[in-house]
């Protein structure tokens, strides 16, 4: 799909290496890595040189159609390998089928609970700094009362279709597949965001899957609240 980077090789029976290039069309290859950058019809090359043993192979093509995939979801969970009363939730999504997103975090216990836009790097890496000054008791569904800040660097890669990310510091490793295109919630699947209504000041944020789960963040000046549901 556009956006993505998949692993891409070529071996030859000889043993020699062989080189990939790309031809025609909407990708680029990054060490290893065929990174798509549109949509359409991508043309590759692999190449194979000779040497004192072998004569050198004739060249072969392969086409590859790259896809427009709007709201890829990735929708997963972790407890810390450190302490297990330490719980994660973690939502991206991609709603415009390229490299640029949006990712929802979840540590109620440690107060890191917020929205951030991803840009994903030509190998599919990202890397964020997650903060909150929301860091203090924590109450009822989540709700954390302000404190001391808090931060904590979340690094992550998007590649196979599978969101890889790690909260260091807190003992957080998330592997994350793609979710399905298709369930009993596939229209109402992506991501949501609106103020607060009446008087508060704030936000909701909400990434919903096809299989009917969302992973919601209500943030206001005097608490934050977020937490995995079931849709309706």
């Amino acid at each position: 799909a556009a956006g993505s980077a998949s692993t891409v090789r070529a071996t030859a029976s000889s043993g020699l290496p062989v080189t990939l290039t790309i031809v025609s069309g909407p990708a680029r290859i990054e060490s290893g890595l065929l990174v798509a950058t549109g949509v359409g019809e991508v043309v590759l090359r692999a190449s194979q040189g000779g040497n004192t043993s072998f004569s050198a192979a004739a060249d072969v093509s392969a086409k590859v159609t790259v896809l427009a995939d709007l709201n890829q979801i990735y929708l997963g969970s972790s407890v810390s390998s450190s302490n297990p009363n330490v719980r994660g939730d973690i939502a991206l999504v991609f709603p415009n089928g390229v490299g640029t997103g949006t990712l929802l975090v979840s540590v109620p216990s440690s107060g890191l609970q917020g929205a951030y836009a991803v840009n994903l790097a030509v190998d599919g890496t990202f890397e964020l700094i997650l903060s909150s000054v929301l860091t203090g008791s924590v109450g009822d569904e989540g709700r954390v009362r302000a404190a001391a800040p808090a931060t904590a660097t979340l690094r992550g890669a998007v590649r196979d279709g599978v969101l890889s990310a790690a909260i260091d510091s807190l003992g957080l490793q998330f592997t994350v597949p793609r979710g399905p295109a298709t369930g009993p919630a596939a229209a109402v699947a992506g991501y949501y965001q609106a103020g607060l209504l009446g008087s508060a000041q704030g936000s909701v944020h909400v990434i919903a899957s096809a299989q009917g789960r969302a992973l919601v963040i209500v943030q206001a000046p005097n608490y934050i609240a977020s937490g995995m549901v079931t849709l309706d």
